[in-house]
């Protein structure tokens, strides 16, 4: 079951399907020929009538951590065991070179035996979620809104903003906040407690567009292009359809009325956690065929989307989240960890309405704060209503992960130490 849909497999063709067997198929396979020989008087092949041989297909090498992707995996399952959820499914990134160290999407099957699952599932199982699967994020979308107004504004820092005690009727249906809202906070109090109403205050300050092309420099509503079979774009709408209908550009703000995959989360807040740049995410390390061998060691910046102060301070606040705020439940004792939490409605189609019961638990996390080595978002799809919270179900699902990875990973123990000392 190990990383299952990266890896894909073979079907009874010997083709390739889902993950890296289906998108290298064809350098994968290696090419057949016939081949006529002469013999000598001994009956041994002396010669060959042809020149063209038949090839062996190229060995594939991932950036895969293999130990990292199964406490990824063993911890996402606890949580759908634990929480009742329909699925889960995450990501762990390296942000400075765009390296994907683990990816996993629950449930998920047995590569030897891929026909052995329930009748008419195939997909829930074949399905990976973190590229396949775009979804409404909820406030783990919110670091574009205040990434915008920090780099217009950097004062903007401090400036309060009247939350209106929970409830906003400027746009023809009212905003609210969960927790029964808030009088009047501060722009970094708005993030750390997740203010819908905040959030939508600040992205008022600024004109549409803006906005809008900060969702683009992020990397939303585009593929990455990840070297992976069926990666899906997410959605989000022209600018003209948004100056008609206002009210969904100020949803987007807080993570409402657009559609992102965790893969293009995963390299938003890389760009927070590496200073500001948008990498191009890779999955694989090197290839190897009978002639040469290809890496992939570079790492590709697409382009700068905020400046790095602006990183930092979101930074800043990130950490803040897990310390004091919504995050509070991801804290680890010995590991400073910047986090935000989501909290998503699901759309019933049938019944054309958010419903009212299902929800998508999400948490975006960096760590350590002082120079992240990792970026990891972890979603859990329609979890107990008593756990849909992101700071109840997927904020604890982190905190496991985390602690694993501190054991295993003995330079993030060695850098965490070095950090203290100074």
């Amino acid at each position: 079951e190990l990383a299952a849909q990266v890896i894909g497999f073979t079907d009874y063709n010997n083709e390739g399907k889902y993950g890296i067997e289906e998108y290298f198929n064809n350098i994968l396979s290696g090419s057949e020929s016939l081949v006529e020989f002469n013999k000598n008087s001994r009956g041994r092949a002396v010669s060959s009538k042809k020149s063209f041989y038949p090839k062996d297909g190229s060995h594939i090498f991932l950036t895969i951590d293999i130990n990292i992707q199964e406490i990824l995996q063993n911890e996402l399952k606890k949580t759908l065991i634990n929480t009742h959820a329909k699925s889960a499914n995450g990501i762990i990134i390296n942000p400075f070179n765009g390296e994907v160290i683990a990816m996993a999407s629950i449930p998920d099957f047995d590569l030897n035996n891929y026909k052995k699952l329930p009748k008419d599932s195939f997909n829930e199982y074949y399905l990976n979620r973190v590229i396949s699967a775009p979804y409404e994020p909820g406030s783990t979308f919110k670091i574009v809104c205040f990434a915008e107004a920090l780099d217009i504004d950097s004062n903007i820092i401090n400036k309060k903003y009247n939350c209106e005690k929970g409830n906003y009727n400027r746009y023809f249906d009212s905003f609210e906040d969960h927790d029964g809202g808030y009088d009047s906070l501060s722009f970094d109090n708005i993030f750390v407690y997740s203010s819908n109403i905040g959030t939508i205050k600040i992205f008022e300050d600024f004109p549409d567009d803006l906005f809008y092309n900060k969702m683009k420099q992020f990397g939303f509503g585009i593929k990455s292009n990840i070297s992976l079979a069926d990666e899906h774009g997410g959605e989000i709408k022209s600018l003209q359809y948004y100056k008609k209908t206002s009210r969904d550009l100020a949803s987007s703000s807080i993570g409402q009325s657009i559609l992102v995959t965790n893969l293009q989360l995963a390299l938003a807040y890389s760009s927070i956690a590496n200073g500001g740049y948008l990498v191009k995410p890779k999955i694989i390390k090197q290839i190897v065929n009978n002639n040469s061998i290809q890496k992939f060691n570079k790492p590709i910046v697409l382009r700068k989307n905020l400046k790095t102060s602006t990183s930092n301070m979101v930074i800043s606040m990130l950490n803040q989240v897990v310390d004091e705020g919504t995050g509070k439940k991801a804290y680890v004792d010995g590991i400073s960890i910047g986090g935000k939490t989501g909290t998503a409605e699901i759309w019933d189609a049938e019944n054309n309405k958010y419903s009212d019961k299902n929800y998508v638990s999400s948490f975006a996390s960096l760590f350590p704060i002082n120079q992240p080595k990792y970026v990891m978002i972890i979603s859990i799809e329609s979890p107990l209503y008593d756990k849909h919270w992101g700071g109840e179900t997927a904020a604890p699902c982190t905190k496991n992960i985390i602690k694993d990875i501190m054991i295993y990973d003995k330079e993030l123990r060695t850098r965490i130490s070095t950090n203290e000392k100074a």
